[in-house]
């Protein structure tokens, strides 16, 4: 089943999201989510289509800043949704020097940045990014900023799958259009 029609836990939606499971169980009884109901306990489940459409859209937002006062660096539309990196690095900090201009480029011009991590904790791009004065929070609840673990995203279900892989990164790219 394409990962897109592939039906989700609660905690898989509210991890895939970056919301609590209380939020999610908010938005559904309200009916601003689709959820499904299954089994005997008649767990919710989403569809991973309904949690992209459900995803904050990128329109015009308020620039970034690191204390709130700096002047956003534009990046013109037409190039920045162009853009996709794929990097060799030698160690960490190599990786961190060759993509952080183009993060915090894409930060800046509010382009959403899904950064699939490989097997480094989960918090090191966090971290980094912190230290460049971002409010990560707030990128992170407005859809701007998605940062991932192999579990969430190549390794979903516990092993590698292309072809899930690639509708997961689909779903990804047309949800953030």
């Amino acid at each position: 089943m394409p990962e897109k029609q592939r039906f989700l836990t609660i905690a898989e939606a509210a991890a895939f999201l970056h919301v609590s499971e209380t939020s999610l169980r908010r938005w559904t009884n309200s009916g601003r989510l689709r959820s499904f109901r299954v089994g005997g306990r008649n767990e919710r489940r989403f569809l991973m289509d309904d949690l992209l459409a459900f995803m904050p859209a990128t329109g015009r937002q308020p620039p970034l800043s690191k204390q709130g006062t700096a002047e956003a660096q534009m990046i013109p539309a037409s190039e920045a949704h162009k853009r996709h990196i794929c990097l060799f690095f030698l160690n960490p900090d190599e990786q961190w020097q060759m993509l952080r201009p183009y993060i915090l480029a894409s930060l800046h011009a509010h382009v959403p940045v899904l950064y699939i991590q490989d097997g480094a904790p989960h918090s090191r791009v966090l971290d980094l990014l912190r230290t460049e004065g971002l409010p990560l929070e707030d990128l992170i609840a407005r859809g701007l900023l998605r940062v991932l673990p192999p579990s969430q995203t190549y390794l979903l279900g516990g092993s590698f799958d292309a072809q899930r892989m690639l509708s997961f990164i689909e779903a990804a790219i047309l949800g953030a259009l």
